[in-house]
């Protein structure tokens, strides 16, 4: 049973890998042993390591024990510290980018979709959005693809440097011309390659879509770039 008001996830990176996780308790302990909420098995992560909680609508992270908690490049000093959207934390070599849910994300999702060809000859597409789950192929919307009528991957779009790509079970995906497996965080410039389609990602800025043509002009998209994290 959800306990809190809010919509949001953990995104968790332990090595070549990436979790997706939901909060829903009021306090959430995070650590290497087995009886925490969010259990992280990596030797970098003591067994109590940390705890969130969210109170008044806020989220808040305090220290267990001695071992160290960043916020950003910043060591976690005092009892607990609130931490808003997209803030990362850093326990031992593990990333946690906290991200809000719902519908809409505060980024849009640009996608310049090449199709396969000679270079003067091949069509290429647009494609420009907000909403929080993005389907790559298939007929349910999304991302459509021509000759794609199966889902090929997913793209999840939870704000502030919080973008990841989810190939689906089965199908080849690959990032910057390389195969993933699973779940990878995607960066401004970043290309997916899926049958014969190239996909350039761009990460804007939700103002986007408040006037699209603005896009057009060179000028005006550098505006709308979302700033490389620190």
């Amino acid at each position: 049973m959800k306990e809190i008001s809010a919509d949001a996830f953990l995104f968790i990176e332990v090595k070549d890998r990436v979790y997706k996780y939901e909060i829903t308790k009021a306090t959430t302990t995070i650590g290497s042993a087995q009886e925490n909420i969010v259990r992280i098995k990596d030797p970098t992560v003591s067994p109590y390591h940390c705890l969130l909680s969210y109170v008044d609508g806020h989220f808040y992270v305090r220290r267990l024990g001695d071992a160290p908690v960043h916020i950003g490049d910043d060591v976690l000093e005092s009892y607990s510290e609130e931490i808003r959207y997209s803030d990362l934390l850093r326990i031992g070599d593990v990333k946690i980018r906290l991200a809000k849910g719902g519908a809409l994300s505060d980024v849009a999702l640009l996608f310049v979709v090449y199709h396969a060809g000679r270079d003067d000859e091949r069509d290429w597409e647009v494609f420009c959005t907000r909403k929080t789950q993005i389907a790559v192929g298939g007929k349910e919307g999304g991302l459509l693809l021509p000759g794609l009528n199966e889902r090929v991957a997913s793209i999840e779009n939870y704000g502030l440097y919080a973008q990841y790509v989810v190939p689906a079970e089965g199908k080849r995906v690959l990032l910057n011309d390389e195969v993933i497996s699973g779940r990878k965080r995607l960066n401004d410039l970043d290309v997916l390659s899926v049958s014969s389609f190239a996909i350039r990602v761009r990460l804007l800025s939700h103002l986007a879509l408040e006037n699209p043509e603005a896009m057009l002009w060179p000028e005006a998209l550098r505006r709308l770039v979302v700033p490389k994290e620190r």
